[in-house]
């Protein structure tokens, strides 16, 4: 029987305890309490109600209310991963995870627990990833706590103790120094000192005892802890380390020129900095002029040598605010490496004057200075960063830099330049030629600007997919405009949004509009005034289906036999797209079986592979991995390699890839938007991309699990997808044609098509950037 709790499904069990639903979801099996929290019974699963085959297990009530005896069995030798969700912990044992001993992955969530003692993880010898959130009640964690844990390599405490504002850095020093020295890869502390607490030193020495426990640290996040200034030696605590965040805390300022923010900036193996959000609740008490400005020698500022390795740095919505201890310098950053590729500036604000310069940026692709009270734009601003694609300008007070530009010098030299946000600038003439150099423009945003007379030479904009000069003054577009649009619309799809604007009905324009093949956006609300009051512009039509089959019904000679065959055709088309589209997936199943009825000889199966095939994925993504797509390959003598499975515990993470993917014959992308967003799915992805172009064959096998944006689509991953990749889907019969091109795929090679014309998309505002 299939019982409906919820958002869960699973299949009712005469093995459940009472008060219990139970069964199999995605690989998981689940007990999820079906009880009224105010009867407060003690639920207690124990190992009759797990089957002995569950490597994935989930216990999940609705209320912390909810009393739930932890019972397990040392049978329990193939369980890997356990979840326990939103109810209150009891047990007669001290060690409470007792049987468990080959348990890798342990989620706490929602749980009303208060004390974390010394035998509370006692016997997880092969546990290597811990996450605890949201466990509100929790007042205690005994200093040994982790010292039962000695395969630990990713721990993570998230919003810990609100209600008891008991904890503090100091039991946290006290429990990472319990943990093997160089083991640890991943550490969040996130939200764990409340905000209720006065505003902390924190000191990176004493909290992470001199580098002993983080040695090893490849991920550090440190958001939300209220924080207002940093001590310590970043370089010998974090010697590997490759992201950080401290954003969400409450740095006031000066948070560049201390002796801690300038070893941390040249850090030599740093990448991806994240320190926004910083004392924003204070982000309107900022309106001092920030300047942007280029020096190439530094000389008249405070030099910074960005780390080697620096990738992308953030400190957007962030607030400095001067005070008797700090004190502001104009900065300079240099990245003479060439790695930065990511600077988002963005909605900062400060009480006195700041001043950046930003110098060697040649790698970067992405700028962000939206909203900084910045007043003018230096002519050669952005000259060092040739590769830029993404520019975003938009609420600041440069208008008059764009006007004055008459020899277009600002954007000479980004050609590469794909979308350009000049939104809310306080634009009120632009140059005709400001935007000639940008031949592989696609977004150019104008709106909510001054602008009256639009003068833009659009006609060497050839890659221009978008024009958005909405909220301005213009009553009209002039000829010249009206026909390079025209040019550009014969060639491919352009979108404009023209909207709230004042325009004339007698314009123009509107006599233009009705013609044109421009796709026009947000057509309700463009109006233009005539002699008889407002009224909506007149757009021309996308052709249907219904008008090719409109016949002058005031014509006599047509005859009724042909209106009424007409009429057939119309109404039977319709039925038969429908038709068909439910059929989809049983015809296209069928047509692919027809195909592939004789086993392609495309992959030589002499050739001597240890594996079929090494599935990469985000472990955001490892329950559908686990379940669904291991279950299908097991079940049809497909070998695979995972990397939380069949990697050696203090291998070389990065030779361990390289081999695994060496010793399979193919290599399986699970693509999700966390998969695109983790560097080490990304170095998995560049190093099967690599084997293909030693070996010239294709062994990527594009599995597309979720949709992603645009913007997180790389040239690397267009080439993998141009030509074939698998899509999963909701549909049964798609599902099924899924594991039958995947299953032959990987067991005899040949090519495979995507399941459907669904296609990865240029989003309106987003563009690809590598």
């Amino acid at each position: 029987m299939l019982t409906l709790y919820g958002a869960l499904l699973v299949t009712s069990s005469a093995n459940c305890p009472t008060g219990y639903i139970c069964g199999w979801e995605k690989g998981v099996y689940v007990l999820h309490c079906n009880v009224v929290p105010s009867l407060n019974p003690q639920l207690s699963p124990t190992l009759t109600d797990i089957p002995l085959n569950a490597t994935r297990v989930k216990i999940k009530c609705f209320s912390q209310l909810i009393d739930v005896h932890l019972n397990f069995s040392s049978e329990l030798t193939n369980v890997r991963e356990l979840i326990l969700d939103t109810f209150n912990v009891t047990s007669t044992r001290r060690e409470i995870f007792r049987g468990l001993a080959k348990i890798s992955s342990l989620t706490l969530r929602n749980l009303f627990w208060r004390r974390m003692e010394k035998e509370t993880f006692k016997g997880l010898t092969s546990l290597r990833s811990l996450s605890v959130e949201h466990l509100d009640a929790l007042e205690y964690l005994h200093p040994d706590l982790l010292r039962a844990l000695p395969a630990l390599d990713s721990l993570s405490f998230r919003h810990v103790g609100a209600a008891t504002d008991q904890l503090m850095y100091a039991d946290y020093a006290a429990i990472l120094r319990g943990l093997p020295l160089g083991r640890l890869r991943t550490l969040a502390l996130y939200a764990v000192h409340s905000e209720t607490h006065p505003e902390t030193k924190l000191n990176v020495d004493v909290l992470f005892n001199e580098g002993s426990s983080s040695s090893a640290l490849v991920h550090l996040d440190l958001g939300r802890n209220n924080i207002f200034n940093v001590e310590g030696d970043p370089v010998r605590c974090w010697p590997v380390v490759e992201y950080v965040s401290l954003a969400g805390n409450s740095f006031l300022g000066g948070v560049f020129v201390t002796p801690f923010w300038v070893r941390f900036y040249t850090h030599p193996r740093l990448k991806t900095v994240d320190l926004s959000r910083n004392n924003e609740r204070a982000l309107s008490s900022g309106d001092a002029v920030f300047s942007l400005t280029v020096d190439e020698t530094c000389d008249s500022a405070v030099p910074f040598n960005l780390g080697p390795r620096m990738e992308s740095v953030s400190v957007s919505d962030t607030t400095y605010i001067a005070n008797s201890h700090t004190r502001h310098y104009p900065m300079c950053f240099r990245n003479s490496n060439g790695t930065m590729r990511y600077i988002d500036l963005s909605n900062t604000r400060a009480t006195v004057a700041l001043s950046f310069s930003i110098v060697q940026l040649r790698a970067l692709r992405y700028l962000n200075v939206q909203n900084l009270n910045m007043q003018r734009l230096r002519g050669a601003l952005f000259a060092d960063m040739p590769r830029l694609s993404m520019l975003l300008l938009g609420r600041n007070n440069i208008g008059a830099s764009i006007a004055n530009d008459s020899r277009h010098v600002l954007f000479a030299r980004n050609t590469n330049l794909r979308l350009l946000d000049l939104a809310g600038c306080h634009i009120t003439d632009i140059p005709p030629d400001e935007f000639s150099d940008l031949r592989h423009l696609r977004v150019l945003n104008l709106s909510t600007n001054e602008i009256a007379n639009f003068t833009v030479r659009l006609n060497k904009l050839t890659s221009l997919r978008l024009l958005n000069v909405s909220y301005n003054r213009l009553t009209t577009l002039p000829l010249t405009t009206l026909k390079e649009l025209d040019h550009v619309a014969r060639r491919r799809t352009i979108q404009v949004d023209i909207s709230d604007n004042p325009l004339i009905c007698a314009s123009e324009f509107v006599t233009w509009a009705k013609s044109t093949k421009v796709h026009f956006l947000r057509a309700e609300q463009t109006l233009c005034e005539g002699d008889n009051g407002t009224r909506p512009v007149e757009f021309g039509v996308v052709t249907t289906l219904s008008d090719r089959l409109v016949f002058d019904v005031d014509n006599h000679d047509r005859t009724v036999a042909i209106a009424v065959s007409l009429s057939v055709i119309a109404l039977a088309i319709p039925v038969l797209v429908f038709v068909l589209y439910r059929c989809r997936w049983k015809l296209a199943l069928c047509c692919h079986r027809m195909k592939t009825g004789t086993p392609s000889d495309e992959t030589p199966r002499d050739r001597t592979y240890k594996r079929d095939a090494f599935i990469c994925y985000n472990s955001n993504d490892r329950e559908w991995v686990c379940g669904d797509l291991l279950r299908h390959l097991e079940d049809n003598a497909v070998s695979t390699i995972l990397h939380h499975r069949d990697f050696l515990p203090g291998s070389v993470l990065e030779d361990t890839i390289r081999e695994s993917i060496a010793m399979s014959r193919f290599v399986v992308l699970v693509l999700s938007p966390d998969f695109l967003a983790s560097n080490w799915c990304l170095l998995e992805m560049h190093l099967a991309r690599s084997r293909v172009t030693s070996e010239g064959r294709d062994v990527i096998v594009p599995v597309i699990l979720r949709e992603f944006p645009a913007t997180q689509v790389t040239r690397t991953l267009e080439a993998i997808l141009s030509t074939s990749y698998l899509q999963w889907t909701d549909n049964r019969q798609g599902q099924a044609l899924f594991w039958d091109k995947l299953v032959t795929k990987l067991k005899h090679g040949g090519n495979i098509r995507p399941l459907d014309n669904t296609a990865v998309e240029l989003s309106t505002y987003h563009v690809l950037v590598d």
